[in-house]
């Protein structure tokens, strides 16, 4: 049993964009946060990676807040 999956069907352009966004994403940041030996690196990734977040939550809150109105 065989399966084949039809790279057409699943990277619509919004789903092409997402993991574009999210591999640079892995690459520059959380990559650095991780396994960099430098802890000048690590940190500088962590903080950029804490406000990527923060803004996230920040914009996923006032998506629900405007969707609820």
């Amino acid at each position: 049993m065989a399966v084949v999956v039809r790279s057409a069907e699943f990277l619509t352009p919004f789903g092409t964009l997402f993991l574009i966004m999210f591999l640079l994403l892995f690459a520059g940041v959380i990559v650095p946060a991780v396994w960099s030996h430098h802890r000048h690196r690590r940190n500088a990734a962590h903080r950029v990676l804490v406000l990527l977040l923060h803004s996230v939550r920040d914009v996923l809150a006032a998506l629900r807040k405007a969707l609820t109105r």
